[in-house]
């Protein structure tokens, strides 16, 4: 009995050579069955099939037999790599109802992850009508980019470089545009959409992200694109005003920071009394960048000396830092027809001045305007300044008080 259990520990722990070791897990086993088989006695089984190994693995694929199945292949990567170069997405303009379908598809897509549906697409579900939209754009935070497109492929939904491609249920391939902020998602206000259960940026929020458009179209240049979305703009402080909503500043850093409400409350004369109307405290706006102005330029006057000023680097908000799948910036992105389109009014802008004043001298920007008729013109467009002692008048100063009117007395003898 004890010879038979030594046998068969002898067999048990008989391992090849380091030389025959095969080249798969699953030759390796079928090696060391055989090589039990034989230390046992055991014969091995005639009909004993052959190992297969995948074929991703050592052997190139083998040929079947006619009318036999293939063999399978595992794919070891691109599990989720179902990118397609010819998918066409439609640009046809979607009605309400179209919209309404296709957000419902990506919230049943993406409703366990962090996302929001932002640009355009969001204006429209806050009651835009002036433009029209054939794709949409969703937002996530960085970390979440990945598994937006895995999410996507699940469904069957096609993936082509920054965007996925949503069958509707007219058949119709619209475009899903993927952005992802670097920081701050968690900061932003999102709400429900008003006709989906699809999450959007608020009304607030969308503001901001609208501001930084205009921020990323002047950098490029195109005034075209600024027309447009200065015209966005105006619509959304005009939502926040008629419907009373309380504007948090926290959710507006790039729309109150100087890059931005310095540029647009300068080209446009409307601008001040809109932002007012929709509840936004234009005169601390102001107080607070003309302090930020005298700090820089008191930090220039010390750095020609050596020294350093109290100067804090202005903070830039989170859509500045926003970008699609490419990783390209991709802020407030417009169509291509709409670079063309004509049926959107002019935004009135400021005038442009006729003269220039120095603190001496009056130069006339015009050189064909006689110095009698320009000193009349300058005589009639001269609006009074109101003079206060240690404030700087750059602008329309909002928090000087009325003077009070005086009264003249009749001159007499009381009883």
């Amino acid at each position: 009995m004890i010879s038979k259990l030594c046998h068969l520990l002898r067999a048990c722990f008989c391992l090849p050579s380091k030389h025959s070791r095969p080249s798969s897990p699953i030759r390796r086993a079928s090696h060391y069955n055989s090589k039990l088989r034989a230390n046992l006695g055991i014969p091995d089984p005639v009909d004993r099939p052959q190992p297969h190994e995948p074929h991703h693995l050592t052997d190139p694929p083998t040929p079947t037999a006619p009318g036999e199945p293939p063999h399978p292949h595992i794919l070891s990567s691109g599990r989720f790599s179902t990118e397609n170069s010819a998918v066409k997405f439609s640009t046809s303009n979607m009605s309400r109802g179209e919209l309404r379908e296709l957000f419902n598809l990506i919230h049943g897509t993406l409703e366990h992850l962090p996302y929001a549906i932002c640009g355009l697409g969001a204006i429209v579900d806050h009651g835009f009508r002036g433009r029209k939209v054939s794709g949409i754009s969703i937002l996530c935070p960085i970390e979440s980019k990945d598994n937006v497109r895995a999410w996507a492929s699940t469904r069957g939904y096609q993936l082509h470089g920054d965007s996925i491609g949503i069958t509707t249920p007219n058949g119709l391939i619209r475009r899903v545009r993927i952005k992802y902020l670097e920081f701050g998602f968690a900061d932003l206000q999102l709400t429900r959409s008003s006709f989906s259960n699809a999450f959007v940026l608020s009304i607030v929020s969308l503001l901001d992200n609208v501001a930084a458009g205009h921020l990323e179209n002047k950098r490029r240049g195109d005034e075209r694109a600024l027309t447009i979305i200065a015209n966005d703009v105006f619509f959304i402080l005009d939502i926040i005003a008629s419907r009373h909503t309380k504007v948090n500043t926290r959710f507006l850093p790039t729309f109150l920071g100087e890059p931005f409400f310095a540029d647009f409350t300068a080209r446009y004369v409307d601008a001040r009394p809109e932002m007012a109307r929709a509840g936004i405290d234009v005169s601390s706006t102001l107080v607070k960048h003309r302090t930020a102005l005298q700090l820089r330029e008191h930090h220039e006057l010390l750095g020609q000396y050596g020294m350093q000023g109290d100067v804090v680097p202005q903070a830039k908000g989170q859509f500045e830092y926003m970008r699609d799948l490419k990783n390209s910036k991709s802020v407030y992105t417009l169509r291509e027809k709409e670079k063309d389109i004509t049926d959107i009014p002019p935004v009135p802008q400021l005038p442009k001045p006729s003269h220039q004043h120095d603190g001496k001298n009056v130069r006339f920007l015009d050189p064909n305007m006689r110095p009698s008729q320009s000193k009349q013109k300058v005589k009639n467009t001269r609006e009074p300044q109101v003079r206060t002692s240690g404030v700087s008048n750059l602008g329309r100063n909002l928090t000087v008080p009325k003077q009070p009117k005086k009264i003249d007395r009749p001159v007499t003898d009381w009883i």
